[in-house]
C-alpha cells in the first residue's frame, strides 16, 4: 500500500505511538484495521468468557478507530479490524460463535450481500474465505448488515453516517484467485481521501 496508508495495530503497541496516531490523523490518509487476535471483552461491558485479549492494546485500537470514525478518515477494516469497527462504534460481539450459537466448523468460500452500501454494489454473492470464532452479535448503532455468511453470521457491516469505512470478516488480501476485490475496496477509499494543496504541490 502506498504511504498514506497506515495500519491501526502498528500504531497501538505503546501509548507513545497511539498519541502520536490521534495528534496526526487526516483526511489525506487511509487507515487499515488488519485481522488478528481476540478483542478483550471488557471493552464492549462484558465478562471475558471464552475471549483472549491484550486489555491496554485493544482499548488503544478501539479508541484510534473511534477517532478515525470521528474524523471521517476513510478505513478498511479486516477480520479482527472488522469487529474493533464494531466494537469501537458501539456494538458487542459473540465470544465464541461455537459456544455461543452453537455454530461448528464456521468456514466458507462465498457470503452474501444484504443491497447496502458498496459490498452490496459488487454483487449479491461474493467469494470469501472466511473463517472465525468470535463475530458481531449486536450491531453498533447506526450500523446495517451488508453481508452474511451460509450460517447467517453477520461478515460485513455499513452506516450511511460513515460512507468511508469497509468493514468485512473475511480476507480479501489473501483471495489470491480473486485479487480484484481487495483492488477495488483500495480504489474506494483512496477517491475518499481528501488531498489538500500542499500535498499535491
Amino acid at each position: 500500500m502506498a504511504e498514506h496508508w497506515f495500519t491501526t495495530s502498528n500504531w497501538t503497541t505503546t501509548e507513545e505511538r497511539f498519541q502520536m496516531a490521534l495528534a496526526g490523523l487526516n483526511k489525506s490518509q487511509c487507515w487499515y484495521a488488519p485481522g488478528g487476535g481476540d478483542i478483550d471483552p471488557q471493552l464492549y461491558g462484558e465478562e471475558n468468557k471464552f475471549s483472549g485479549g491484550n486489555f491496554e492494546r485493544d482499548r488503544r485500537e478501539v479508541e484510534l478507530v473511534k477517532e478515525i470514525l470521528n474524523q471521517q478518515v476513510p478505513l478498511l477494516g479486516i477480520c479482527r479490524g472488522h469487529q474493533v469497527i464494531n466494537v469501537a462504534a458501539g456494538g458487542s460481539l459473540f465470544q465464541d460463535i461455537g459456544i455461543n450459537l452453537g455454530i461448528k466448523d464456521h468456514a466458507h468460500v462465498n457470503v452474501k450481500t444484504c443491497g447496502e452500501g458498496f459490498i452490496g454494489f459488487l454483487g449479491k454473492v461474493l467469494p470469501a474465505n472466511t473463517y472465525h470464532h468470535q463475530a458481531v452479535k449486536t450491531l453498533a448503532p447506526g450500523w446495517k448488515i451488508a453481508a452474511l455468511s451460509p450460517d447467517n453470521v453477520i461478515e460485513s457491516i455499513v452506516s450511511n453516517d460513515f460512507p468511508n469505512v469497509i468493514s468485512v470478516q473475511w480476507h480479501p488480501e489473501w483471495l489470491a484467485d480473486n485479487l480484484e476485490q481487495l483492488t477495488k475496496f483500495i480504489e474506494y477509499l483512496e477517491e475518499r481521501r481528501i488531498i489538500d494543496d500542499s500535498e499535491e504541490s
